[in-house]
């Protein structure tokens, strides 16, 4: 396979904060098994998104070469990880049953729908936050708002949604590359979480814990902005790309079983509304 890598460094060394990784899965809150959203399947133990007939995108920290949707797996031709920003789109030589159209606009306080592969969440005990169930429960979606618009972590420009209350949206491990939707169209690539109060409040808790005022969130790589929707439509396969894979130079990453989701970055400080901060490595 080919894999035209556009990226100056790997994911992991371009972070700009110390990664705490909480082993937690899928979508919250369980809202049952999403049917609303086919186009969006699995694809090295997180998710992604089909976006034409013969494309889809998800996260570039999302390892592989395959993607499963609607029961099928299909495996690109063509991986190109863009150079600067947290998105990959793999380009396959067939076409993909379904696929969603881009959209191009999601402004502050847009209603929006988060979408990907994993566990489920539970509302804890004290009605204070969520609890999440291990396993792969398949794909599941739930709704928030785009509260902020910000680029943090060196991964990109990106739509915020904050976790205020139940049933809030909040993305964990194996949704990396998965969906952010508004009115119907792919807004956004899931990319990370984030906890303004790390070591302080517990992740994946409401805002009651914090005066009421959220402090974990999600982040979503903003295909709206003109320069990242215009990369994206430029790499897009046509639909008449094709190549003998004896020619393809491309040395697959391990795989990654559909009972072990990819985790998805989580970045925990006191101070990360200062970009100039460093989270500290515990």
């Amino acid at each position: 396979m080919m894999e035209r890598d556009q990226s100056r460094m790997r994911f992991v060394t371009v972070l700009g904060f110390a990664i705490a990784v909480i082993r937690v899965q899928g979508i919250t809150p369980d809202l049952g098994v999403d049917q609303q959203h086919p186009y969006v399947g699995e694809c090295g133990g997180g998710s992604g998104t089909a976006i034409s007939p013969r494309s889809m995108i998800t996260a570039r920290h999302v390892p592989g070469l395959t993607f499963e949707v609607m029961g099928k797996i299909y495996t690109a031709v063509e991986r190109i990880n863009h150079p600067n920003y947290d998105l990959a789109i793999f380009n396959f030589a067939s076409d993909l049953p379904v696929w969603c159209p881009l959209g191009a606009s999601a402004p502050i306080g847009t209603p929006v729908t988060w979408v990907g592969y994993g566990g489920i969440g539970y509302v804890n005990q004290a009605k204070n936050g969520y609890d999440i169930r291990y396993g792969n429960f398949g794909r599941h979606a739930a709704t928030n708002i785009v509260h902020k618009k910000w680029s943090m972590f060196n991964l990109g420009p990106a739509l915020v949604s904050m976790l205020d209350d139940n049933p809030d949206s909040a993305g964990v491990n194996g949704d990396s590359g998965g969906a952010c939707l508004a009115n119907g169209r792919l807004v956004g690539v899931i990319s990370y979480a984030f906890n303004l109060r790390g070591g302080q409040l517990p992740n994946y808790g409401f805002a009651i814990l914090n005066n009421g005022i959220p402090y974990h969130g999600s982040g979503a790589i903003d295909l709206t902005i003109p320069e990242i929707h215009q990369w994206v439509r430029a790499n897009m396969n046509p639909g008449l790309f094709t190549l003998d894979p004896a020619f393809m130079p491309y040395a697959a990453p391990k795989a990654h079983t559909t009972d072990k989701q990819l985790e998805l970055p989580l970045f925990e400080s006191w101070s990360l509304l200062n970009p100039n901060s460093r989270a500290t490595v515990r």
